[in-house]
């Protein structure tokens, strides 16, 4: 299959946080593997009671004050009532004293599964290198236990905080009985500006609603953060994936581009996807990246896809796309919502000013892997230019 000069996608979280504490991810010659996808491989729950807890223990990656707190949960018919809040750690368990707390109740007439933001009833200030837990305890409950959720199985780094991909070794989630799960924490911090960090953690995958075809195009916005491959550093790329589908009339191409966010003019990189090789179910597009592209740590990029051809009647490609805990909170996805990352929209060849997309907590499904190159990023712009490149494709 012919192709054009590759790239690329990439992945990546939240804006950056300043203070940050904890050790990235990857170092130098290191392969590493960045997406939304990998932060998402289904979601834990526990089932409590009355008078039953779980902790969700984290470290503050920079001091800040919080007076909200956002979790996932199930309730059942009935009502139930809660006190959620911020407890100092106590040699790996919570100290058993709120900083801060507030109580919710509601009474539903079935399930209802949903996030659910909790004001406390006075601010916390948090101090940066400095572990906490989220501490909700139920003080009203129905008779099917209330879920309260976590998400991913850490990995053998050790916890990696969803929203910037630092190391973080007091992630987890502690049980009723105060034993470390192996799982990664699901809430989110805020004040009254939103939203503002936390593990937050994508939900679920959907491939409804973002399609490119006819007038409109989409794609992703994204930077590497500095918890992943410390600061000054950049990554040469290897792998990339995709997952999407097409209608049966499709019979033009997918074209993918990596441009600078700065400057949509500036391509770094572009890759042709043979309409022959996606199929009207879902697929996963495995990409071999052209040698000698980088991505720089905090500089942001876009991720554009359109058809070859542009608005061509009958052609149509839905991505998957990934979504966070809180609709409509900026912040709430682990790219980040609509602050460093996030989905934007243009017209069928891509303006200069291209829109966000989605409420704040949606971002499109891709993964790529690149070798870690610590050194200060220097590189000048890599245009494109023409190669064959060989496609594998897994479903």
């Amino acid at each position: 299959m012919n192709m054009s000069r590759s790239l690329v996608v990439s992945a990546v979280c939240l804006t950056m946080l300043t203070g940050s504490v904890n050790a990235a991810v990857y170092s130098a010659g290191q392969v590493g593997t960045f997406g939304t996808y990998e932060s998402w491989v289904g979601n834990a729950y526990y089932g409590l009671t009355e008078n039953q807890q779980v902790s969700m223990r984290f470290t503050a990656d920079e001091n800040m004050s919080v007076d909200q707190i956002g979790l996932y949960f199930t309730f059942y018919a009935g009502t139930t009532g809660m006190i959620v809040g911020i407890q100092e750690d106590n040699g790996g368990m919570p100290s058993g004293t709120f900083v801060a707390s507030g109580t919710y109740s509601t009474t539903e007439t079935g399930s209802a599964t949903r996030g659910q933001k909790i004001q406390l009833d006075s601010g916390a200030s948090l101090e940066a290198g400095k572990v906490y837990h989220i501490v909700t305890k139920i003080t009203e409950a129905t008779t099917t236990p209330t879920r309260v959720y976590a998400n991913q199985l850490l990995t053998s780094t050790g916890g990696i905080r969803p929203y910037d991909r630092a190391v973080d070794a007091n992630m987890n989630v502690l049980n009723n009985s105060n034993v470390a799960q192996n799982r990664t924490p699901m809430f989110l911090l805020g004040n009254s500006g939103g939203m503002i960090e936390g593990p937050g953690a994508f939900l679920a995958e959907y491939s409804s609603g973002y399609v490119t075809g006819g007038n409109n195009t989409y794609g992703q916005r994204f930077e590497i953060t500095a918890g992943e491959i410390g600061e000054g550093g950049k990554i040469e790329l290897n792998n990339i994936s995709l997952k999407l589908f097409k209608t049966a009339t499709t019979d033009h191409d997918l074209i993918v581009k990596i441009r600078l966010a700065s400057d949509l003019n500036t391509v770094l990189d572009t890759i042709r996807v043979s309409a022959a090789d996606v199929g009207t179910a879902v697929t996963t597009i495995d990409l071999t990246a052209s040698e000698g592209v980088f991505l720089e740590q905090g500089v942001a990029y876009l991720l554009t896809t359109e058809i070859d051809g542009g608005n061509v009647a009958g052609n149509a490609y839905t991505f998957y796309n990934m979504r966070g805990l809180m609709n409509g909170e900026p912040g709430a996805g682990t790219w980040g919502g609509a602050t460093s990352a996030y989905m934007v929209k243009s017209n069928a060849t891509w303006s200069s000013n291209p829109s966000a997309e989605g409420a704040g907590n949606i971002d499109m499904w891709v993964q790529f892997t690149g070798t870690v190159i610590p050194e200060p990023a220097s590189i000048g712009i890599i245009l494109s230019g023409t190669v064959v490149l060989a496609v594998r494709k897994r479903s």
